[in-house]
Order: structure tokens, then sequence, then C-alpha cells
């Protein structure tokens, strides 16, 4: 039986990567396909490229499904990301001037996870 499984290249590729043997001794051949974006793991699993895939937590997931009118299932649960705040051009966030422009995810889901954290650390206010 062959697998073939759509994941971003770090951390989910890697990790797949160890789970290969394990399969293997079950006579399973795991094949990874590595994607370097959010919409083609989903994309191939309806289209039947691939048979899952590896790489987003459920509430992308159910919005992804809202917004492409899907209806893919999680078949497991799977660790959850950390998140983290980089200070580009400043040495410290502390030295971000008020008014300075910052990048969040362009998806709901980890945008609001990424709004959540900065104002956790103090660098915006939510209504």
């Amino acid at each position: 039986m062959v697998i073939k499984v759509g994941a971003n290249i770090t951390p989910h590729a890697e990790i797949l990567e160890q789970a290969k043997p394990i399969l293997a001794d079950r006579g399973i051949t795991l094949e990874i396909v590595r994607l370097e974006d959010s919409i083609t793991p989903n994309t191939g699993v309806i289209e039947g490229s691939l048979d899952a895939n590896y790489f987003q937590h459920v509430p992308y997931l159910e919005q992804f499904n809202l917004e492409n009118g899907s209806d893919l299932v999680s078949i497991g649960a799977i660790h959850y990301e950390p998140f983290g705040i980089y200070a580009g051009r400043t040495a410290e966030l502390s030295e971000l001037p008020d008014g300075a422009v910052v990048a969040v995810p362009n998806n709901v889901t980890n945008e609001a996870r990424a709004l959540l954290l900065l104002a956790q650390e103090g660098l915006l206010t939510l209504k």
C-alpha cells in the first residue's frame, strides 16, 4: 500500500520522514510531497493527487472548507505550531515606533492568533 501525503517542508515533512520506517514495517510506503504553501495540500486532497495532508490545525481546516465549499475532515490530532514575533529591522520589539507596520498571516484563523499575540505583548489593543 502507498500513501501519498502533502506536507509543508518544515517541520511537517521532516516529521513524516521519521514515520516512514515505522510505516514500512507495517507494509505501508509513505510518499511525501513537499509543498511550500497552505492551499495546495488541501486542493491536492480534493482533486485526488494526494491521499492526505499534514500541515494544518482544525480551525484552519474548517475555514478552508467554509471558503471553498469543501468537506475535508481531520483524521487525527497533530501538534500545534508555536507562534512567534520577530523584530525585523529593530533589535528589540520594544523599539517599534507607534504606527509601525507589522505583517500577520493572510488567513483568518492564523491572523487571529497573530493579533492576540501582538495584543498580549502590548503592541496593539483589541476592542
